[in-house]
């Protein structure tokens, strides 16, 4: 990209209006070096085990909004002016509601540091995608089709061309490509891919290297 393009998008960026970009953890955000680009983002939003550190070239560093389902193996990390959003299962609030008691342990902050999306609401989403017990993901993505004009995703890979997450190391790679580690068992991944893939033909989304073309 020469500098003339890179002005352009740049100014496309920061003249976009309640927007949002949802950066997830697949493996292809690896082939793209939009680090400078997505820092110029109104609002970007991260997922679940995120990382930025040794990949600030290829995702950028700007967290605006971290999205996660406070599930067992969920990181604690140091929170600055991060809004956090919490998606648990609606199954799993109507039915083990004491399991929300473990939320800000997990997260390693206060209640009133976070926002838990209620059953009513995840029940819509998984009404909407008619799918059941969905990923924190798509429930990122849907969360975001009610509260921005425009909504623009990067590295949702649904478990399909790689198993892993981009920030995995060699040896974690090659336990799940070789199935010893189960990753994304409890979703439907591949309906998933297809229903998010109808909200981009609806221009309910769009992707980001979609967005970037001149």
């Amino acid at each position: 990209m020469n500098n003339k393009d890179y002005v352009k998008i740049k100014n496309k960026i920061e003249n976009e209006e309640n927007s949002i970009l949802i950066i997830a953890n697949g493996s292809s955000v690896l082939s793209f070096n939009y680090g400078k680009l997505i820092d110029k983002f109104q609002t970007v939003a991260r997922i679940n085990n995120y990382s930025t550190v040794n990949y600030k070239s290829l995702i950028g560093q700007k967290t605006d909004i971290w999205f996660n389902g406070a599930n067992q193996g969920l990181k604690k990390r140091k929170i600055a002016n991060e809004k956090i959003i919490v998606f648990v299962p609606a199954s799993i609030q109507y039915n083990k509601p004491h399991r929300l008691n473990k939320i800000s342990k997990r997260l390693g902050v206060t209640r009133n540091q976070y926002i838990l999306i209620s059953k009513e609401e995840m029940l819509s989403y998984e009404k909407s995608a008619k799918i059941t017990r969905l990923t924190t993901g798509l429930s990122s993505i849907l969360w975001s089709i009610n509260n921005y004009n425009k909504v623009i995703i990067h590295g949702f890979d649904f478990f399909q061309k790689s198993k892993g997450h981009y920030f995995d190391n060699k040896i974690k790679t090659f336990l799940i490509n070789y199935g010893v580690i189960k990753i994304g068992t409890k979703h439907d991944n591949i309906l998933e891919k297809e229903f998010v893939n109808q909200l981009i033909n609806k221009k309910n989304v769009i992707t980001l290297e979609n967005y970037l073309k001149i």
